[in-house]
């Protein structure tokens, strides 16, 4: 038995709602792949913030050395001077400015210890990110790569479904298609089948009437939802002349 317009319909939406599946797998791995490379840009952000912390913590090192060299190279000259002076006054004055001196380079080593033990920390946590960043990117290229590898394969059956269509709605009714494209743009299922006297969709109990149409007509839409419904008995056997698409509820009345 060829098969009838109700037949290549009910083929058509499940080419679409393929589409729709295929097209949503390939988005979310798109998300997911998003994801990763922004995990992969924050990795590489902590490793450089690891190695910016840690050359602020040497450029406090260099400058505490610096100054404290500076108050050592001072001392010195004091103490050169202190050894030619035969004015007590002055002697006294040069003296107490030398305390001075020892006393701030007794507090700008307790400064550097600091910076050191900074330096030191820095230098541990950037060594650690750096060691550890080329396994995770690693990791994440692996799974980008393979979620690529993925996206390709439902690409190619997303093609495959996509080419199926032209050839399916020349054979099903214009009403049927206008019909159809108009629910399609408001849900992702617009034609559903009729499971145990209801909707399949939004459930709504159909009228023994209207599974009497059904089972004619093929197609009926909901009262509830306006989905369009068919009788999943005809799936297995050819329908009877199907002549358009009416409202559930509405024949007879």
């Amino acid at each position: 038995m060829s098969e009838t317009p109700f037949h290549t319909f009910i083929e058509l939406i499940k080419v679409d709602q393929t589409i729709v599946d295929l097209q949503h797998l390939i988005d979310k791995l798109h998300q997911e792949i998003k994801a990763l490379k922004n995990q992969e840009q924050e990795f590489a952000a902590v490793v450089l913030k690891a190695k910016n912390e840690m050359h602020d913590a040497k450029k406090e090192v260099d400058k505490q050395e610096l100054e404290l060299k500076s108050l050592d190279q001072r001392e010195k000259q004091k103490k050169e001077q202190l050894e030619n002076l035969t004015d007590h006054k002055q002697y006294q004055a040069l003296k107490n400015e030398i305390d001075g001196l020892k006393n701030k380079q007794h507090q700008l080593e307790e400064v550097l210890v600091s910076a050191w033990n900074q330096l030191e920390s820095t230098q541990k946590e950037f060594e650690f990110a750096q060691a550890e960043y080329p396994t995770k990117a690693d990791d994440i290229n692996g799974s980008i790569k393979q979620k690529e590898s993925e996206i390709s394969t439902l690409q190619t059956q997303l093609d495959e479904q996509n080419n199926q269509r032209p050839s399916k709605e020349k054979t099903v009714p214009a009403e049927w298609l206008e019909k159809y494209a108009m629910m399609r743009s408001r849900v992702t299922d617009p034609v559903v089948p009729v499971l145990h006297g209801n909707c399949s969709a939004c459930f709504y109990k159909i009228t023994e009437q209207d599974l009497s149409m059904l089972r004619k007509r093929a197609l009926l839409q909901c009262k509830s939802c306006y989905r369009l419904l068919y009788s999943s008995e005809l799936e297995k056997a050819g329908p009877p002349s199907i002549d358009g698409v009416e409202k559930a509820g509405t024949s007879g009345e």
